[in-house]
């Protein structure tokens, strides 16, 4: 998970994003949107970004 989390922020600064903020978004189960249960991460930014999400 750490490696994971490192790469996003390398990512993120890479894409020039890292400076106004990102979201990291894991999804769970099949009310996650899987339909195969495994362990991903989504690097959401770029634009503004609602709370509550969804």
């Amino acid at each position: 998970m750490t490696e994971m989390v490192m790469a996003a922020k390398k990512i993120a600064k890479d894409s020039g994003i890292s400076g106004s903020g990102y979201r990291l978004v894991i999804n769970c189960g099949k009310d996650g949107g899987q339909l195969i249960e495994h362990l991903h991460l989504h690097l959401l930014g770029g634009r503004g970004l609602g709370w509550p999400p969804g």
